[in-house]
This record gives C-alpha cells, structure tokens and sequence, in this order.
C-alpha cells in the first residue's frame, strides 16, 4: 500500500507499508479477471483487497509479460489496476539482491525502491507536462497502477529495458535449473545437497528460496523446463516469503505447497486455475475481519473521548462505522 505526502521543500515522501494481505497473482490470473464475464469477480477482488488494506505485489518484469495483453482485455485488466488505487507494491524478484538486505535487516527488504523511484519520477513528470500538480491528486488519483508507465510506454527504451530485465531473470534461472538437473541425474539426493533447508526466522527468503529449488531440483528429471518458469520462479519466492494469497498454475502451486513445509503455518495460501472464486472469498473473509477490527478500534476511542462511560456500547459501535464509511 502506498502513500505521499508532501515535504516542506515542495518535494515528495513516498511510503510503503504491508498493514494487510499480500495477493500475488500471476499473469494467467489477470487474464482470467480479464474476461468478458468476470466483471463481478473484478469488482469483490478489488473492493475486499481495500477493505483488507491489503496489497498487490507486482513488479516491472511482471508488468511487462502483461503488455502481450491486446483490445478488451487490456482496457478490462487497466480499469482493474485503475480500481487498486494505491493498494500495490513493487517487489524485487532477484532474490540475492533481497537476501542481501533482508541479512542486513533493512525496512522493506522485499520492495524494489529503483522501481518504485522510476514510478513516481514518470508519474510526476506526467503530470507536470499537463500543468497538474502531483500534490494535488490524492494516493488513490496519482499511484494508479493503470497509468503505470509500462502500460502507457511513452518511452520505449524504459519498455526494452523492462523486457530485457524480464528475460534476463528466465535464462538466469533456467541456466541454474540445467545445471541442477545434471546435478540431480548423477546424484538423486543432489537436491538436498544443493538447497539444504534453513530456518524461516535466520532469514526468510534464504529459508524460501531453498524451499522452492530443492522441490524443483528435485522434480527436474521427470519434468520439463518451460519457457515461463523463471518468470515464475522469480515472482513465487519472494511473494512466499512476504506471504498472503497467490495464484499460480498448477504445477507451480504443487512446488510452492511443497515449499511451505519450511514456512509458519497459516503463512501463506496457494491457488491454481479454477479456484479464483475461492482466492476472492478467502479475501473478503480477510476483509470482514479487518472492517471488524478497525470498527472496534474505532469504537473503543469513541468511548474514551465519552470519559469511558458505560451503556452505550452500541451508539459507539454505529458512531465507528458512520465515520469508517464516512456515512
């Protein structure tokens, strides 16, 4: 979830924070929301992800694979994005640049603040171009993830740079799985070997990453390696680490559920095609549960500013929601 505010210098402080789910959907998943016949489903997802204050975890080697969209489903899949408003994050997929940091203990170790700097410099250099002051829209107006620069590719070297981070993350990986494969054809427990488990608490995305390669690796000789799967790979790991609710394909749901053996309880859950209905049930549970939470929050300050005076639970619970919902 992103926020702005403005500094006494007339610049700009942009800050992120996780306060509810994460949802990572993969590129299938957004095409599916994209249908024809899915307006309804669009419409739950993106009211219960702001109803959670969760957030949508992208990146710009995601966006990119999603400029392949064309006519209706593009327009569907912007005017989704368009609805997020500012409940997004960009995530890092090079998962040792994140390790790195995460072993340091730095605040939003899993965000790609490079990504999030080229957004907001494209986005204020958009509005100033047409003479609007990028303080005067709100967090919803000007982090519309419709607007993205990559959607509008007004400058096509950012569009080939984006597309040659992409497909650098597939053969980087695909290069690591070949070599892992003829590891594992000469040694069946090579797997265990090459990615020994870690614990989630001495380093959460050390502790994923294994997770996910020793599963892979472990599959590799009666599997093969497709096109796509480093895009996959890259995107899984780090949204399993930072946890909440991914849609994934089939095969990449049974690797990642594998790899939650490793991982707290409860911390993450997968979907595959098919079960997008369920993915947005599971997410308007999440919002039910935090509507509730910050209604008895507010609920609770009302009757302290009342001096604490019982038997008007109820005027304070009614006098929460008309100001949660500005009724």
């Amino acid at each position: 979830m992103l926020t702005k505010r403005r500094l006494e210098d007339g610049g700009m402080d942009v800050e992120t924070g996780l306060f509810g789910p994460a949802v990572f959907l993969d590129v299938w998943a957004v095409r599916h929301l994209g249908g024809v016949a899915l307006t309804d489903l669009r419409d739950r997802f993106a009211k219960a992800l702001a109803a959670a204050r969760g957030s949508l975890l992208v990146s710009t080697a995601w966006i990119t694979e999603l400029e392949t969209l064309q006519g209706e489903a593009r327009t569907r899949a912007q005017a989704l994005f368009t609805s997020l408003g500012a409940h997004w994050l960009l995530i890092n997929p090079i998962v040792s640049a994140v390790a790195a940091r995460e072993a340091r203990d730095e605040l939003g170790a899993y965000l790609s603040h490079a990504s999030l700097n080229a957004y907001v410099l494209e986005r204020s250099g958009e509005l100033l171009r047409s003479n609007s002051d990028p303080h005067s829209l709100s967090d919803i107006e000007f982090f519309d993830l419709g607007r993205s620069f990559a959607w509008t590719a007004a400058d096509p070297t950012a569009a080939t740079t984006a597309a040659a981070q992409s497909q650098a993350l597939k053969d980087a990986a695909k290069a690591r799985a070949d070599a892992d494969r003829d590891e594992q054809r000469k040694d069946r427990n090579a797997h265990l070997r090459l990615y020994p488990p870690i614990a989630f608490t001495s380093g959460g995305m050390a502790c994923v990453h294994n997770a996910v390669w020793r599963e892979v690796t472990r599959r590799s000789l009666g599997r093969t390696w497709m096109p796509n799967d480093g895009f996959d790979i890259a995107h899984l790991i780090p949204a399993l680490t930072i946890g909440g609710l991914i849609a994934v394909d089939t095969d990449w749901k049974e690797i990642g559920q594998t790899a939650t053996a490793d991982l707290p309880g409860g911390h993450v859950t997968l979907y595959r095609p098919g079960e997008l209905e369920r993915l947005v049930a599971d997410l308007e549970v999440r919002a039910r549960h935090a509507v509730h939470n910050e209604t008895a929050r507010l609920a609770y300050e009302i009757f302290e500013q009342r001096g604490r005076l019982h038997g008007h639970d109820l005027d304070d619970w009614l006098q929460a929601e008309r100001d949660l919902f500005g009724e």
